[in-house]
């Protein structure tokens, strides 16, 4: 990359962290970080979906079926958390600025 876009880059970086929208998601990633709750209950996630792959792998259909139906009751418990919810939707908030800026830039590059 030359010194030119590395410039473009890092001038567009410092700009994004300004906006609202990188605001909130840093501070609400931030939030969700810090609630050791979600965090066991989304280890809790990934080690059962562990489970269940290996079970499916031997077929073993009636404990990997047990092993979904708690995996669902995890996931179940963890969409109730109203942080989590937010922290979605700044999430989305973040990647349709991010898409903006893409079709943004890739509209000028084929204009030329």
């Amino acid at each position: 990359m030359d010194d030119n876009v590395s410039l473009a880059l890092s001038q567009l970086q410092t700009v994004l962290k300004q906006q609202p929208q990188v605001k909130n998601y840093k501070q609400l990633r931030s939030q969700i970080i810090q609630r050791s709750d979600l965090f066991s209950i989304n280890e809790e996630i990934v080690d059962t979906q562990k489970e269940t792959a290996i079970l499916e792998h031997f077929q073993k259909k009636f404990a990997a079926d047990e092993k979904e139906r708690q995996l669902q009751l995890l996931k179940e418990k963890m969409e109730m958390s109203n942080e989590l919810h937010d922290y979605r939707l700044a999430m989305a908030e973040v990647n349709e600025l991010l898409q903006y800026i893409t079709h943004r830039i890739e509209k000028e590059i084929n204009k030329r």
